[in-house]
């Protein structure tokens, strides 16, 4: 079994971010869903996989261009990575990065909707650029 990465508060490329935000995308039917149970699984991969994909702030965009390149109909997702608590893993994933999964499914209370995920008028999607400096305070984004 390999070495769990070290603990790190800054994010970048093979960090584990303890505090800050992790940011999942969601299908906006799969989002529709859970807030008319006020529960979230994650999206059908995520199901298959076993847990809920996210990602820090620097792997959102290649999460979007490798998972989701031709979908629309997008919604980003934040949460606090402190209060996704033991159930939050940061695991090697593509390219030798670590990412964050959380296992089991998360009440819809717990993730804040920053918002639909457009396209640019050359077909890009288009997310905050600020992303990592984003935090979710009372309740909110």
């Amino acid at each position: 079994m390999g070495e769990q990465p070290k603990l790190a508060t800054a994010d970048g490329p093979g960090s584990r971010q303890s505090t800050g935000l992790v940011y999942h995308i969601a299908r906006a039917e799969d989002w529709a869903r859970a807030e008319a149970t006020s529960r979230y699984a994650g999206s059908t991969l995520c199901r298959a996989d076993g847990f809920i994909h996210f990602s820090s702030p620097h792997q959102v965009a290649g999460t979007l261009a490798t998972f989701f390149a031709d979908a629309d109909g997008l919604v980003l997702l934040a949460a606090e990575a402190a209060a996704l608590g033991d159930g939050l893993q940061w695991e090697p994933g593509p390219g030798g990065d670590v990412y964050p999964h959380y296992y089991g499914a998360l009440a819809v209370d717990q993730l804040r909707v920053l918002g639909p995920i457009a396209r640019d008028c050359a077909g890009n999607h288009v997310i905050p650029a600020d992303l990592g400096k984003m935090t979710i305070s009372k309740g909110r984004p």
